[in-house]
């Protein structure tokens, strides 16, 4: 099994930090796919795009449809929209489908494989899970909540399963007698692992005919689970702007920091000469702030340098990783960056190319 390397993950990093991503997760035949179908009005992905071997799939809105593989190296690949269906697709960690769709209007989706996935045994959705705001978890109605599930719902960080929902799909396949016995269960058993349990009959809201979309995204539970998803994903921006407090970090930048060197004798070291006053300036207005907010400001700064090749911005993307940060660790990884972009813009490194 392929290792997932930093250039990879710093790659979902960057994807990340553009919009807020729901996460579709579960076993397989959860109904993932028709929820999906549902959420986007279309059937966007062929058959074979929901097959067992498939990667994850990271829908995006763009204007225009495109398709980009991304493989565990951390390779990215242009692709026809033809190898949806017919490529070779297994060597991929995600693909990236950018779609005009006005369903991705306010986030991203990020439909993953199921959990039984072989492919699982490199952590591949505890990996994925660090790059989402908000979990879908959905479980099939009558095979509802098993033990593969919790265990590894139980896996993922507390504070992403606080904010989730546990979605009950198919439930239009049980009486309503069945259904009414089963949602019981999802409240106590899934008490306190997330912020909802909602009963979703998603294949009613495909199926319907444009005159009855309303009418069906009502009784099938889709309209609760997207008010449900606006409610989380508000409340999480308006925390981004405010510090919380297992979250606010004093700055521990080196006692030199003020000298930054005006070296502009080789145009490469540019960037980081930018991310490193960036970082300083941030860190010296307020002694209050969030880690998250302070990577999305410095991946702004490197979005901005247009004229990086695609070598030059993964390796950026790299030193600014925040893969595993959390807590205690976040001091050092602070530290351990400014010590970082001084010596890219200052020292010998950046006269290597």
């Amino acid at each position: 099994m392929a290792k997932i390397s930093d250039d990879a993950r710093g790659q979902l990093a960057a994807w990340k930090a553009q919009h807020p991503v729901v996460a579709l997760m579960g076993e397989f035949s959860a109904g993932k796919s028709t929820l999906l179908n549902a959420l986007m009005g279309a059937d966007l992905l062929p058959t074979r795009a929901t097959a067992t071997r498939m990667p994850a799939v990271w829908l995006t809105a763009g204007p225009a449809l495109q398709v980009y593989g991304l493989r565990y190296d951390g390779t990215l690949t242009q692709l026809a929209e033809d190898d949806l269906a017919h490529g070779a697709l297994e060597d991929y960690l995600v693909l990236r489908i950018i779609d005009p769709s006005d369903a991705l209007s306010d986030y991203d989706i990020l439909d993953t494989p199921g959990i039984s996935d072989i492919r699982l045994q490199d952590d591949v959705i505890q990996t994925l899970a660090g790059h989402v705001d908000l979990v879908i978890w959905c479980s099939n109605a009558t095979q509802f909540w098993r033990q593969s599930e919790k265990a590894m719902w139980r896996a993922l960080p507390r504070p992403l399963r606080d904010r989730s929902v546990l979605a009950v799909t198919g439930s239009d396949r049980l009486s309503k007698r069945d259904l009414t016995r089963v949602l019981r269960r999802g409240h106590k058993e899934a008490k306190g692992l997330f912020s909802a349990v909602l009963s979703i009959a998603a294949l009613d809201a495909v199926t319907a005919t444009d005159d009855d979309r309303t009418s069906a995204w009502e009784t099938s539970g889709i309209s609760d689970l997207i008010a449900h998803l606006d409610e989380n994903l508000t409340a999480l921006r308006h925390a981004d702007k405010r510090p919380i407090a297992e979250d606010v970090l004093e700055p521990p930048i080196r006692e030199d920091h003020a000298e930054i060197p005006d070296n502009t004798a080789n145009a490469d070291n540019h960037i980081y000469l930018d991310l490193r006053k960036n970082l300083q300036e941030i860190t010296e207005i307020s002694k209050d702030f969030r880690l998250s907010t302070l990577l999305k400001q410095l991946i702004a700064t490197v979005d901005e340098h247009t004229e990086l090749s695609d070598d030059d911005r993964n390796l950026v993307m790299q030193v600014l990783s925040l893969d595993d940060v959390t807590g205690s660790d976040a001091a050092k990884y602070l530290r351990q960056l400014d010590g970082e972009l001084s010596d890219f813009s200052n020292g010998p490194w950046c006269q290597l190319a």
